[in-house]
């Protein structure tokens, strides 16, 4: 059985979702640092978002199937004491704090993974603060269990074992606690500035990274905050996850700007002596919606609709009767329409600017 079809099968103990959403701003941003961490090393994943833990990541390669668990936690202030370590996995750390459901501690809450999974590979508990010194004496951020103190080593296994029974040293191992993360106060700034450079460094792209930033935002906190329960690894995937493909798809997609106007350019010279003024006019600003459509996360409409008229054209001869790239354009859109369901109902002028830009795009190697 996968990482996904054993999640999605095991019912989660708690479930906050939306009801709490606001307080889970810095999660979100966490896990985008996290996306993007992956997406540098070109990993195998898929993010789950709140089902089972704040975070899960697994493989969705068979071969390498493993399922890595991620509590976060933020502290205004003060570092992590065993107290704290130990105290209601639903504490907030900012001096709120919620009704304890499952009865379980923080490190108590993700050693339990161990017992429930068991292709559990690695336990994380991630926070803005660190550790206080009695728990751990210098300031590494990646922190691995066996060098906690030794007396900070003994109290957590005693309560852990209190809590959950016997639980064995192998357990304890896959226990990571990653300190000094993001700042409470500008983890959005940080963000952004990650963001930028790691779509400069891995794509040379410069683009608008607070539209990209709010994108990516929004698609993570709606899987966040999905509440309807999830009956299949489908479902799972579809409503609480984002998958590599996915995500790297979308990212992929981003580089259509860095030479779109140039692309643009081309189609319009093209065409020039072929269409009139106000018909250029509308072809342009139908490739100005075009890209806009492009930057956006869920479109698969029109990523379909790109592949159908490649489709038409991988089938469509090039005759010797057509007169130019417009002509062209024309003779698809006929071919095209006669089996494309245009439910999102696409003026003509859309769908033609779409077919010369794809032809465009594929035949002059721009994006």
């Amino acid at each position: 059985m996968s990482c996904i079809e054993l999640l999605a099968k095991t019912r989660p103990i708690e479930n906050a979702g939306s009801r709490s959403s606001n307080r889970f701003d810095y999660q979100i941003n966490w896990g985008l640092q996290k996306l993007l961490r992956l997406e540098e090393n070109d990993e195998d994943y898929i993010m789950i978002l709140d089902y089972h833990d704040d975070i899960v990541i697994c493989s969705s390669d068979k071969q390498s199937d493993f399922i890595d668990f991620y509590q976060v936690k933020t502290k205004k202030a003060g570092q992590w004491n065993l107290s704290a370590l130990n105290g209601s996995a639903n504490y907030l750390g900012d001096g709120d704090s919620e009704h304890k459901e499952d009865g379980l501690s923080i490190l108590s809450k993700l050693l339990k993974h161990t017992k429930t999974f068991s292709n559990s590979r690695n336990l994380f508990f991630v926070t803005n603060s660190s550790l206080s010194k009695r728990v751990f004496s210098r300031s590494d951020d990646y922190v691995q269990f066996n060098q906690l103190t030794d007396s900070a080593r003994t109290f957590i296994k005693k309560i852990i074992n209190k809590e959950l029974g016997d639980i064995e040293d192998s357990a304890f191992e896959k226990l990571v606690f990653i300190q000094n993360q993001m700042s409470i106060g500008s983890f959005k700034e940080t963000l952004l500035g990650t963001l930028s450079q790691f779509l400069k460094n891995k794509f040379n792209l410069v683009t608008d990274v607070n539209a990209v930033y709010d994108t990516l935002i929004s698609e993570l906190r709606k899987r966040n905050d999905y509440e309807n329960e999830i009956k299949s690894p489908e479902d799972l995937v579809k409503h609480k996850s984002i998958t590599h493909k996915e995500f790297s798809g979308y990212l992929n997609n981003l580089t259509i700007q860095k030479e779109f106007e140039e692309l643009k350019k081309s189609i319009l010279d093209e065409i020039d002596v072929d269409v009139r003024f106000a018909e250029k006019h509308k072809i342009t600003e139908s490739l100005n919606t075009i890209f806009q459509d492009s930057l956006n996360y869920e479109n698969d409409e029109l990523w379909n609709l790109r592949s159908e008229i490649r489709n038409k054209m991988s089938v469509t001869d090039i005759s010797d009767d057509l007169k130019g790239l417009w002509d062209y354009a024309n003779k698809i859109f006929v071919a095209l329409m006669s089996t494309y369901n245009n439910y999102k109902q696409h003026s003509d002028v859309y769908i033609k600017s779409l077919i010369l830009y794809v032809y465009v795009q594929d035949n002059q190697r721009i994006v």
